[in-house]
């Protein structure tokens, strides 16, 4: 399968007319509970001709390509991936840390790794988790059929962001590494979810799971606000952030 989708990716790379700088496995495969029917989520950052990028005119600046032998693949321009990374977007600073990677050149995971970390907002992250927990909770587990899949998208989410209040770093991709935060019951239900979820197509249902469902429900309502320890600097982020776009493009 991986030179199945280094192929899919040099094809892109020509239709397209870009460079992909940096590939990897978003999703479930990257979080390691998918399913034997999963997808392979394909995410990746890719760079246009320099003088693209001087145009007056808008261009696109993502690639998105329908599902075909479950390889989905879709892709970010340099310009927007680094606007995201101003808003510390979580799907994208997931991409820089997956732990399985397809394309790396000339060391970009490293180096947008660090700048990740040194633009990182955590309220931002904080509550980009905390909202995928909610959403999941109120659009896919108040059912009487829950899906396995919904169980532990929401669990971590709302995991991650408590690994932001207590680390105050992104938190890690692997979802086993989360699990510090559960206690021994709790743990022993996950566990025994993912078990059950490697074997088990996606929209499978084990229907409500007690345990995890309440731990789900009380953790977001007895939520609190909280405050990072380091103030954001909005001025130094864009400055940061131009300084790499202008280093991509040849401008410096």
């Amino acid at each position: 399968m991986h030179d199945k989708i280094l192929h899919l990716l040099s094809s892109i790379e020509a239709k397209y007319n870009v460079r992909v700088l940096y590939a990897c496995e978003s999703g479930s495969r990257a979080w390691g509970f998918h399913s034997p029917d999963s997808d392979y989520d394909i995410r990746f950052i890719y760079q246009k001709d320099s003088a693209n990028y001087l145009s007056l005119f808008d261009r696109a600046d993502t690639i998105e390509i329908p599902i075909k032998d479950d390889l989905d693949p879709g892709g970010w321009d340099i310009k927007k991936s680094l606007s995201l990374l101003a808003k510390s977007n979580g799907a994208l600073i997931e991409w820089l840390h997956s732990p399985i990677v397809y394309i790396d050149r000339d060391g970009f995971r490293d180096k947008w790794q660090t700048l990740s970390k040194e633009v990182l907002q955590t309220g931002r992250l904080r509550n980009h988790y905390l909202g995928m927990s909610h959403q999941v909770l109120k659009n896919q587990l108040e059912t009487d059929t829950p899906t396995t899949k919904s169980y532990l998208y929401a669990l971590r989410a709302l995991l991650a962001a408590h690994w932001i209040e207590k680390y105050e770093t992104a938190p890690p991709v692997p979802f086993t590494k989360l699990l510090e935060f559960t206690p021994p019951e709790l743990r022993n239900a996950i566990e025994e979810l993912l078990t059950k979820k490697s074997t088990s197509n996606e929209k499978d249902s084990l229907g409500k799971l007690p345990i995890i469902h309440d731990f789900i429900t009380e953790s977001l309502k007895n939520d609190s606000a909280w405050t990072p320890t380091h103030s954001t600097d909005i001025t130094r982020i864009q400055t940061r952030l131009d300084k790499e776009f202008l280093t991509l493009i040849g401008r410096t």
